[in-house]
Protein backbone atom coordinates (compact mmCIF):
# COMPACT_ATOMS: atom_id res chain seq x y z
CA UNK A 1 0.00 0.00 0.00
CA UNK A 2 2.98 2.44 0.82
CA UNK A 3 4.23 1.57 -2.63
CA UNK A 4 0.90 2.46 -4.58
CA UNK A 5 0.87 5.60 -2.44
CA UNK A 6 4.21 7.18 -3.52
CA UNK A 7 3.67 5.92 -6.71
CA UNK A 8 0.31 7.69 -7.05
CA UNK A 9 1.86 10.76 -4.74
CA UNK A 10 -1.37 10.28 -2.75
CA UNK A 11 -1.43 10.02 1.28
CA UNK A 12 -1.73 6.44 2.37
CA UNK A 13 -5.44 7.08 3.59
CA UNK A 14 -6.70 8.31 0.33
CA UNK A 15 -4.73 5.78 -1.46
CA UNK A 16 -6.76 2.87 0.59
CA UNK A 17 -10.27 4.70 -0.41
CA UNK A 18 -9.22 4.79 -3.49
CA UNK A 19 -9.53 1.40 -3.99
CA UNK A 20 -12.13 0.69 -1.60
CA UNK A 21 -13.84 2.94 -3.89
CA UNK A 22 -12.61 1.26 -7.13
CA UNK A 23 -13.38 -2.32 -5.63
CA UNK A 24 -17.26 -0.99 -4.39
CA UNK A 25 -17.68 -0.09 -8.56
CA UNK A 26 -16.11 -3.33 -9.48
CA UNK A 27 -18.46 -5.66 -7.12
CA UNK A 28 -20.89 -4.08 -5.92
CA UNK A 29 -21.97 -1.18 -7.82
CA UNK A 30 -22.06 -2.37 -11.37
CA UNK A 31 -24.28 -0.27 -12.89
CA UNK A 32 -22.98 2.79 -11.12
CA UNK A 33 -19.99 1.77 -12.73
CA UNK A 34 -21.58 2.08 -16.09
CA UNK A 35 -23.17 5.35 -15.63
CA UNK A 36 -19.52 6.38 -14.77
CA UNK A 37 -18.05 4.93 -18.17
CA UNK A 38 -20.56 6.06 -20.21
CA UNK A 39 -20.74 10.12 -18.89
CA UNK A 40 -23.68 9.49 -17.15
CA UNK A 41 -23.22 10.44 -13.89
CA UNK A 42 -19.78 12.09 -12.80
CA UNK A 43 -16.94 10.51 -10.16
CA UNK A 44 -18.38 12.34 -6.99
CA UNK A 45 -22.22 11.45 -7.84
CA UNK A 46 -20.47 7.66 -8.03
CA UNK A 47 -18.81 8.42 -4.92
CA UNK A 48 -21.90 9.67 -3.13
CA UNK A 49 -23.42 5.76 -3.95
CA UNK A 50 -20.49 4.12 -3.10
CA UNK A 51 -20.21 5.64 0.82
CA UNK A 52 -23.92 5.37 1.60
CA UNK A 53 -23.90 1.81 0.30
CA UNK A 54 -20.99 0.77 2.43
CA UNK A 55 -23.31 0.50 5.56
CA UNK A 56 -25.71 -1.69 3.48
CA UNK A 57 -26.13 -5.52 3.64
CA UNK A 58 -25.53 -7.41 0.24
CA UNK A 59 -28.78 -7.95 -0.59
CA UNK A 60 -29.69 -4.38 -0.19
CA UNK A 61 -27.85 -2.86 -2.59
CA UNK A 62 -29.17 -3.29 -5.73
CA UNK A 63 -32.67 -1.96 -5.02
CA UNK A 64 -30.93 1.32 -3.50
CA UNK A 65 -28.48 1.28 -6.78
CA UNK A 66 -31.35 1.32 -9.29
CA UNK A 67 -33.20 3.19 -7.32
CA UNK A 68 -30.75 6.28 -7.36
CA UNK A 69 -29.41 6.22 -10.41
CA UNK A 70 -33.17 6.93 -12.31
CA UNK A 71 -32.71 10.17 -10.60
CA UNK A 72 -28.88 10.54 -9.88
CA UNK A 73 -27.94 11.96 -13.78
CA UNK A 74 -30.73 15.47 -12.96
CA UNK A 75 -29.10 15.98 -9.49
CA UNK A 76 -26.73 18.13 -7.86
CA UNK A 77 -24.08 16.32 -6.04
CA UNK A 78 -25.34 17.84 -2.66
CA UNK A 79 -28.71 17.28 -3.50
CA UNK A 80 -28.13 13.33 -4.71
CA UNK A 81 -26.48 13.06 -1.21
CA UNK A 82 -29.49 13.80 0.44
CA UNK A 83 -31.95 11.72 -1.36
CA UNK A 84 -29.36 8.33 -0.70
CA UNK A 85 -29.03 9.09 2.89
CA UNK A 86 -32.64 9.08 3.00
CA UNK A 87 -32.68 5.59 1.13
CA UNK A 88 -30.09 4.35 2.90
CA UNK A 89 -32.42 4.81 6.01
CA UNK A 90 -35.02 3.37 4.59
CA UNK A 91 -33.58 0.02 3.33
CA UNK A 92 -31.11 -0.51 6.09
CA UNK A 93 -32.16 -3.36 8.16
CA UNK A 94 -30.74 -1.91 11.76
CA UNK A 95 -32.74 0.92 13.44
CA UNK A 96 -31.48 4.38 13.29
CA UNK A 97 -32.07 4.19 17.08
CA UNK A 98 -29.38 1.61 17.34
CA UNK A 99 -26.89 3.18 15.00
CA UNK A 100 -27.27 6.39 16.73
CA UNK A 101 -26.86 4.67 19.44
CA UNK A 102 -23.48 3.27 18.36
CA UNK A 103 -22.14 6.00 16.14
CA UNK A 104 -22.61 8.45 19.61
CA UNK A 105 -19.20 6.42 20.67
CA UNK A 106 -17.40 8.32 17.85
CA UNK A 107 -17.93 11.92 18.63
CA UNK A 108 -15.06 13.59 18.57
CA UNK A 109 -13.42 16.88 17.19
CA UNK A 110 -10.46 16.38 14.65
CA UNK A 111 -7.90 19.13 14.17
CA UNK A 112 -6.46 19.35 9.74
CA UNK A 113 -3.09 21.31 8.93
CA UNK A 114 -4.05 22.63 5.73
CA UNK A 115 -1.98 25.02 3.14
CA UNK A 116 -1.03 28.23 2.95
CA UNK A 117 -0.60 28.61 7.19
CA UNK A 118 -3.87 27.50 7.72
CA UNK A 119 -5.89 24.60 9.46
CA UNK A 120 -9.22 22.88 9.90
CA UNK A 121 -11.30 22.24 12.98
CA UNK A 122 -14.18 19.39 12.51
CA UNK A 123 -16.64 18.41 15.11
CA UNK A 124 -18.73 14.69 14.41
CA UNK A 125 -20.97 14.83 16.69
CA UNK A 126 -25.32 14.15 16.93
CA UNK A 127 -26.52 15.89 14.25
CA UNK A 128 -29.40 17.81 15.81
CA UNK A 129 -26.29 19.46 18.13
CA UNK A 130 -24.40 20.03 15.30
CA UNK A 131 -27.23 22.24 13.72
CA UNK A 132 -28.00 23.54 16.05
CA UNK A 133 -24.45 25.11 16.24
CA UNK A 134 -23.99 26.07 12.94
CA UNK A 135 -27.31 28.09 13.65
CA UNK A 136 -26.46 30.14 16.63
CA UNK A 137 -22.91 31.06 14.69
CA UNK A 138 -25.41 32.25 12.12
CA UNK A 139 -27.78 34.27 14.04
CA UNK A 140 -24.25 35.81 16.35
CA UNK A 141 -23.12 36.58 12.52
CA UNK A 142 -26.18 38.13 11.29
CA UNK A 143 -26.55 40.37 14.41
CA UNK A 144 -23.27 41.79 13.30
CA UNK A 145 -23.81 42.46 9.60
CA UNK A 146 -24.40 45.98 9.59
CA UNK A 147 -23.06 49.55 7.07
CA UNK A 148 -20.02 49.34 7.98
CA UNK A 149 -19.15 45.96 8.63
CA UNK A 150 -17.25 44.40 5.36
CA UNK A 151 -16.73 41.06 6.03
CA UNK A 152 -19.14 38.33 4.79
CA UNK A 153 -21.42 36.03 6.62
CA UNK A 154 -18.95 32.91 6.19
CA UNK A 155 -15.90 35.36 7.09
CA UNK A 156 -18.56 36.33 10.19
CA UNK A 157 -19.76 32.99 11.61
CA UNK A 158 -15.31 31.86 11.29
CA UNK A 159 -14.67 34.80 13.77
CA UNK A 160 -17.73 34.58 16.03
CA UNK A 161 -16.61 30.53 16.00
CA UNK A 162 -13.03 31.60 17.06
CA UNK A 163 -14.32 34.12 19.70
CA UNK A 164 -16.43 31.29 21.22
CA UNK A 165 -13.72 28.84 21.17
CA UNK A 166 -10.64 31.02 22.42
CA UNK A 167 -12.42 33.18 24.67
CA UNK A 168 -15.75 32.25 25.85
CA UNK A 169 -18.09 35.08 24.08
CA UNK A 170 -16.80 37.66 21.77
CA UNK A 171 -14.99 40.74 22.32
CA UNK A 172 -17.81 42.91 22.15
CA UNK A 173 -20.14 40.25 24.45
CA UNK A 174 -22.34 39.03 21.21
CA UNK A 175 -23.94 35.88 21.72
CA UNK A 176 -25.19 35.97 25.38
CA UNK A 177 -28.44 34.34 25.71
CA UNK A 178 -28.43 33.71 21.78
CA UNK A 179 -29.05 29.83 20.99
CA UNK A 180 -29.19 27.94 17.98
CA UNK A 181 -32.26 26.18 16.62
CA UNK A 182 -33.31 23.32 14.18
CA UNK A 183 -36.19 22.56 12.59
CA UNK A 184 -37.08 19.17 12.47
CA UNK A 185 -40.79 17.06 10.48
CA UNK A 186 -41.91 14.04 12.97
CA UNK A 187 -44.21 11.96 12.02
CA UNK A 188 -47.50 12.03 14.67
CA UNK A 189 -47.24 7.72 15.24
CA UNK A 190 -43.95 8.65 15.94
CA UNK A 191 -44.28 11.37 17.93
CA UNK A 192 -47.26 9.46 20.34
CA UNK A 193 -44.19 6.51 20.26
CA UNK A 194 -46.66 3.98 18.28
CA UNK A 195 -43.96 3.75 15.16
CA UNK A 196 -40.02 4.03 15.15
CA UNK A 197 -40.34 5.84 11.61
CA UNK A 198 -37.45 8.79 11.67
CA UNK A 199 -37.52 12.35 11.93
CA UNK A 200 -36.57 14.69 9.47
CA UNK A 201 -34.22 17.25 10.16
CA UNK A 202 -34.24 20.34 7.59
CA UNK A 203 -30.67 20.68 6.37
CA UNK A 204 -29.36 16.83 7.76
CA UNK A 205 -31.85 14.26 6.48
CA UNK A 206 -33.58 11.63 8.88
CA UNK A 207 -32.47 11.27 12.70
CA UNK A 208 -33.48 8.43 15.17
CA UNK A 209 -37.16 8.95 16.42
CA UNK A 210 -36.06 9.20 20.35
CA UNK A 211 -34.13 11.75 19.06
CA UNK A 212 -37.21 13.54 16.89
CA UNK A 213 -39.39 13.19 19.97
CA UNK A 214 -36.98 15.04 22.33
CA UNK A 215 -36.23 17.89 20.69
CA UNK A 216 -40.62 18.09 19.50
CA UNK A 217 -40.95 18.16 23.49
CA UNK A 218 -38.98 21.10 23.49
CA UNK A 219 -40.62 22.99 20.22
CA UNK A 220 -42.00 26.06 20.82
CA UNK A 221 -44.68 25.39 18.73
CA UNK A 222 -46.13 23.23 15.43
CA UNK A 223 -47.02 23.74 11.96
CA UNK A 224 -49.09 21.15 10.48
CA UNK A 225 -48.06 19.04 7.37
CA UNK A 226 -49.74 16.60 5.77
CA UNK A 227 -48.64 14.27 2.91
CA UNK A 228 -49.39 11.82 0.66
CA UNK A 229 -48.84 8.20 2.66
CA UNK A 230 -47.08 6.83 -0.20
CA UNK A 231 -45.21 9.48 -2.03
CA UNK A 232 -44.03 11.35 0.72
CA UNK A 233 -45.79 14.41 -1.42
CA UNK A 234 -46.74 17.45 0.37
CA UNK A 235 -50.51 18.18 0.09
CA UNK A 236 -51.14 20.62 2.65
CA UNK A 237 -49.72 23.00 4.89
CA UNK A 238 -51.10 24.70 7.69
CA UNK A 239 -50.93 28.73 7.86
CA UNK A 240 -51.20 28.79 11.31
CA UNK A 241 -48.49 28.50 13.75
CA UNK A 242 -49.65 27.11 17.24
CA UNK A 243 -47.04 28.03 19.20
CA UNK A 244 -46.32 28.15 23.58
CA UNK A 245 -46.76 32.16 23.76
CA UNK A 246 -45.22 35.48 23.04
CA UNK A 247 -41.85 33.90 24.03
CA UNK A 248 -41.65 31.19 21.64
CA UNK A 249 -39.56 33.21 19.10
CA UNK A 250 -35.93 32.85 18.55
CA UNK A 251 -33.57 35.91 18.81
CA UNK A 252 -32.18 36.98 15.21
CA UNK A 253 -34.64 34.49 13.24
CA UNK A 254 -34.72 35.48 9.87
CA UNK A 255 -36.83 32.43 8.18
CA UNK A 256 -40.58 31.27 8.80
CA UNK A 257 -40.87 28.80 11.34
CA UNK A 258 -41.86 25.17 10.39
CA UNK A 259 -40.05 23.38 13.56
CA UNK A 260 -42.28 20.04 13.97
CA UNK A 261 -45.19 19.14 12.24
CA UNK A 262 -47.54 16.31 13.03
CA UNK A 263 -50.98 15.00 11.54
CA UNK A 264 -54.05 14.03 14.18
CA UNK A 265 -54.71 11.24 11.57
CA UNK A 266 -57.21 9.03 12.86
CA UNK A 267 -57.13 10.22 16.32
CA UNK A 268 -59.68 13.06 17.35
CA UNK A 269 -57.85 15.96 18.69
CA UNK A 270 -59.21 15.44 22.58
CA UNK A 271 -57.93 11.92 22.30
CA UNK A 272 -54.37 13.35 20.48
CA UNK A 273 -53.90 15.44 23.41
CA UNK A 274 -54.62 13.47 26.48
CA UNK A 275 -51.81 10.93 24.55
CA UNK A 276 -49.78 14.03 24.36
CA UNK A 277 -50.14 14.81 28.06
CA UNK A 278 -49.36 11.13 29.09
CA UNK A 279 -45.91 11.65 26.76
CA UNK A 280 -44.64 14.90 28.72
CA UNK A 281 -44.96 16.58 31.43
CA UNK A 282 -45.79 20.16 29.28
CA UNK A 283 -49.16 21.53 28.55
CA UNK A 284 -50.76 20.51 25.54
CA UNK A 285 -53.84 21.78 23.35
CA UNK A 286 -55.19 21.14 19.73
CA UNK A 287 -56.93 23.46 17.41
CA UNK A 288 -59.08 22.48 14.86
CA UNK A 289 -59.03 23.58 11.36
CA UNK A 290 -61.79 25.49 9.90
CA UNK A 291 -64.35 23.27 9.13
CA UNK A 292 -63.48 20.30 11.55
CA UNK A 293 -65.41 19.12 14.21
CA UNK A 294 -64.06 17.15 17.26
CA UNK A 295 -64.76 13.69 15.86
CA UNK A 296 -61.87 11.50 15.17
CA UNK A 297 -60.15 11.84 11.88
CA UNK A 298 -61.06 15.39 11.41
CA UNK A 299 -58.01 17.65 10.53
CA UNK A 300 -56.22 19.44 13.23
CA UNK A 301 -53.15 21.13 14.32
CA UNK A 302 -51.01 20.24 17.35
CA UNK A 303 -49.82 23.07 19.84
CA UNK A 304 -48.27 23.30 23.18
CA UNK A 305 -50.51 25.78 25.47
CA UNK A 306 -48.25 28.27 27.32
CA UNK A 307 -48.80 27.10 31.54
Amino acid sequence: MTELACTLRLPVRSTETLIAESQTLLHELPATRAALQDGSITYRHAQVLINQSWSLPAEALAGFEQTLLQSAPHLTVANLKNKARIMRERLHPESITARHQKSLADRTVIFEPEADGMASLSWYDSAEKVKAAHDRLTVMGMSLQGPNETRTLTQLRADVFEDLILDGVTASGVGQGIRGSVHVTVPVMTLLGHSEEPGHLEGYGPIDPDTAREIAAGAPGFIRILTHPETGVVLSVGRTFISRGPTSGQPGRRHPLHDSAVEVGDLGRHELARRLRCLHPKRWAVAVEQGGDDLAGAPGRLGRAEG
